[in-house]
């Protein structure tokens, strides 16, 4: 063997060794990142680990605040340390302290106290910030946003000493911030220029049952105008609608959407565009920094639930170990599946399919759903009230199975594309049908763990 090529295979060699050393670092204690840890400790756990999260809290499931803020959670029952700590613990470090830059050139990133931490690969799981729509009044004292722990804490205590808050928003996150606000029966009013809530997600039948639910509860809704600006000098006092309405409040909670935390990227001189740009394989601009979750963009495409996210944690631990080198994202439609106001809400593909489309609807008892296909194939579903056949249509929109006529024919009947003997139960469901929406749980994971004697 030449000279030349012994020096080379040694500084091969002295690479892969400090690959080896150098820890992959994950930017984000929330769901998503959290996510990334276990599926890295899942496919390499040899890997060490290092998470960076910059609030003074334990990582916990931002998902569930509003069930935390409503009283049907404890905070002990949102963490998720679990997920990260009972494997692997000794190979995973988590900081609470905030990323200020990125060196890609060096491979470094530096932390608020100065210090700076080397890494093999980064990992950007930065979440997303609230949007606070620039108007007059914003400032005031009384104003809220509704997005960490810390929003969480603010508004449990301002909810026991306010006479009427309105909610800027009927999106997911301002229905749910309504419901729990409305717990010592507060007068709430949600607001929302659209003419329902959950405008993104569902048709104008299941927006219009879901208004009706969020009335019974008690909320007041004015739907089809905004705010213009809020009253006051010091403290919120009123609130003016584009309308020329007024509302007298002392409290706002602002759910108007989200942005992407893309900062740092930027500073970085990663690719971004709405959020930092990714590729199939969740690789920003630089080979060796991964983003996943709310924080990056995929073919213009942003990633607002949870789902989406724990997919991509599992492709980008899946080629940061290199156990799977075609490791990809697909274009998978995202699905809405919860407990709104009480009511079980499903959406999947276009609210408001394309009349070209073919719809099928039908209504029950409090239970509404919507079948829409195109070329036979499920392209959208919409329905509130529990349906067990759920998991199984999402399953088979994924793969693009042909739904027959006489399926059709059953529904418009009876609610159900199958027959009633059709086994319901989740052992029966295809091994990749979801169980869990926001966890990402699916049937086969499921059965496994119960092979193996858990409860």
């Amino acid at each position: 063997m030449s000279l030349a090529v012994r020096n080379m295979s040694a500084i091969q060699q002295g690479a892969a060794l400090e690959q080896a050393i150098l820890p992959v670092i994950v930017i984000g204690a929330g769901p998503v990142g959290v996510r990334a840890v276990r599926e890295l400790r899942s496919v390499a756990p040899e890997f060490p680990v290092l998470l960076f999260g910059e609030e003074r809290y334990e990582p916990y499931n931002r998902v569930q605040l509003s069930g935390l803020l409503a009283g049907q959670h404890k905070v002990a029952d949102i963490a998720l340390a679990g997920d990260w700590l009972d494997e692997g613990a000794e190979q995973t470090t988590f900081l609470r302290r905030r990323i200020a830059s990125i060196d890609p050139a060096a491979r470094t990133v530096t932390d608020s106290l100065g210090q700076q931490h080397p890494y093999s690969k980064l990992v950007l799981a930065m979440g997303s910030r609230p949007f606070v729509p620039s108007l007059a009044g914003m400032g005031l004292t009384g104003v809220y946003t509704f997005r960490d722990m810390a929003d969480a804490e603010k508004l449990a205590a301002r909810r026991i000493h306010s006479t009427h808050t309105v909610v800027l928003g009927a999106g997911l996150l301002g229905v749910e911030a309504a419901v729990a606000m409305r717990r010592h029966h507060t007068r709430v009013t949600l607001l929302d220029h659209n003419q329902h809530p959950m405008f993104r997600q569902l048709d104008s039948i299941a927006g219009r049952m879901l208004a009706e639910e969020l009335r019974r509860k008690g909320i007041d809704l004015k739907l089809g105008t905004s705010l213009h600006m809020l009253l006051g000098t010091q403290k919120v006092e009123g609130a003016v609608l584009r309308d020329g309405s007024e509302i007298s409040c002392d409290t706002v909670v602002v759910a108007t959407g989200i942005r992407p935390n893309k900062d740092l990227a930027e500073q970085a001189g990663l690719a971004f565009g709405r959020g930092i740009t990714v590729d199939a394989q969740m690789r920003t601009s630089d080979e060796n920094i991964y983003a996943i979750g709310e924080c990056c963009e995929r073919q213009g495409e942003l990633f607002g639930l949870v789902a989406p996210g724990y997919e991509q944690a599992a492709i980008a631990a899946r080629n940061i170990a290199d156990v799977e080198s075609a490791a990809t994202c697909a274009n998978k439609q995202l699905a809405t599946s919860l407990k709104a106001a009480g009511l079980s809400v499903f959406s999947m593909g276009e609210p408001e399919p394309s009349r070209s489309l073919h719809s099928v609807t039908w209504k029950g008892e409090g239970k509404y759903r919507r079948v829409t296909l195109a070329g036979g194939h499920i392209a959208s579903i919409n329905a509130i009230g529990d349906w067990h056949e759920l998991p199984l249509l999402r399953d088979l929109a994924h793969k693009r199975k042909w739904i027959a006529p006489w399926h059709l024919w059953r529904f418009r009947r009876t609610g159900e594309l199958f027959p009633a003997d059709r086994p319901a139960n989740v052992a029966a469901w295809p091994a990749e049908a979801i169980v869990c929406n926001c966890n990402s749980v699916s049937c086969g994971q499921l059965k496994s763990v119960v092979a193996e004697g858990v409860q």
